[in-house]
């Protein structure tokens, strides 16, 4: 029996214009495609959102990257050789998901080879034709211990996705719309105090309205002029489970169970659960 450990990462979900969250979005594309969303390209990799379920109020999920190549194994006389793939066959990698709709909660099964959340919110823009955000919880006991003390200096860059053309910037309306006059996608910001002093108490909540923001990336804090930064995008909550493994992939209900007990044992700390 081989048992695995997977990292399991919690992201609340914003939709439309009006920042609804998903629900309606899944529902509506499920009637119509059904349970298996269409394959769509981005990067030059192909993604499918897979066996979408809903149980009451719990939808249950498979994200996929579908592989047109075929990898090369190595047999147990160390012999390598290809896997052969007939005509429209896929090698696919995946992870699991539930989306808990009473609390706008995505519970998600990490594995890096299938692609991760950013991706998800891709591909659930393309599919769905719509604004879609997927932000990660963050672990706000150590968020709050991080910003407990002064703000000298707030750094961060944003990268405007070409998906929130129309979208206003949760953070700065102001320097968005500047961005927006002279078509720029992507911009850096420094904030600092003058030597010695502090960033006013504003800049905690700025900080707090970043994190969840898209487009937003390497967000930074010093505490002082000569402290080290630190990276605020380092402590997701997140959480573990362990399934056994059959063939190269757990058993689905398996991993949806562990998914589920995940969610238990984190609850307490999301933020605005319902």
């Amino acid at each position: 029996m081989s048992i695995k450990e997977y990292k399991v990462f919690f992201a609340k979900t914003t939709h439309g214009r009006g920042g609804s969250p998903i629900a309606a979005g899944l529902q509506e594309a499920v009637e119509q495609h059904g349970q298996n969303l269409p394959i769509v390209n981005l990067s030059n990799e192909k993604f499918q959102m897979r066996d979408l379920e809903r149980v009451g109020r719990v939808w249950k999920g498979c994200f996929a990257k579908l592989r047109d190549d075929a990898p090369h194994v190595v047999a147990a006389n160390d012999e390598e050789r290809e896997l052969e793939l007939d005509d429209g066959e896929r090698i696919i990698e995946k992870c699991l998901f539930l989306y808990r709709e009473s609390s706008n909660i995505i519970v998600w099964q990490v594995n890096r080879n299938a692609g991760g959340l950013s991706r998800a919110q891709e591909y659930l823009a393309h599919v769905l034709d719509a604004y879609v955000s997927l932000p990660l919880v963050m672990n706000e006991s150590e968020l709050e211990r991080i910003l407990a003390g002064h703000v000298y200096q707030l750094d961060f860059a944003y990268a405007r996705p070409a998906s929130l053309a129309a979208q206003p910037a949760q953070w700065n309306q102001g320097a968005f719309d500047m961005m927006n006059s002279i078509d720029a996608a992507h911009a850096k910001f420094t904030l600092r105090a003058s030597r010695g002093g502090w960033l006013a108490e504003a800049a905690k909540q700025m900080v707090r309205q970043l994190i969840p923001t898209q487009g937003v990336e390497k967000l930074r804090v010093k505490m002082t002029d000569e402290s080290d930064p630190i990276e605020l995008f380092m402590a997701p909550l997140k959480d573990a489970i362990r399934v056994e493994l059959l063939g190269r992939y757990p058993a689905p209900n398996r991993v949806y169970e562990e998914l589920e007990a995940a969610f238990g044992r984190q609850r307490d700390n999301i933020p605005n659960l319902n």
